[in-house]
């Protein structure tokens, strides 16, 4: 639902860098989500005085950041733990694509686990 959300508003791509540090073994991610500039903003740029544009500009085109980690103690699940970088890379995207849409609820990964007693 997030990327349906963010394609609605308009992005134009998404970046994603980890990094691993093996003191901590802890997996790091920063997501980036730029947004997409539409040729008719462009042209309505055209039209704002001179001194106001590169401050619309910069409006227009400042990335949302986001950053996320995982490691053993905050991924419960132990079967995941083969995909610790995936899953830091899955929560910052996540959470920047919250950031970009506005919504205000928890993604999926990000919910506690929780075991069901029968």
């Amino acid at each position: 639902g997030l990327l349906y959300m963010a394609a609605k508003i308009g992005y134009q791509s998404i970046q994603v860098e980890s990094s691993y540090d093996e003191k901590t073994k802890t997996w790091t991610a920063t997501a980036v989500v730029f947004p997409k500039v539409s040729i008719e903003q462009i042209t309505k740029l055209a039209n704002i005085p001179e001194e106001f544009r590169k401050q619309v500009w910069e409006y227009l085109t400042k990335p949302i950041v986001a950053y996320a980690s995982a490691n053993e103690w905050n991924v419960r699940n132990p079967k995941m733990h083969v995909f610790l970088k995936e899953m830091a890379e899955t929560r910052a995207v996540n959470r920047a694509l919250r950031l970009f849409t506005g919504y205000g609820g928890t993604s999926y990964e990000e919910l506690p686990e929780s075991e069901i007693e029968e």
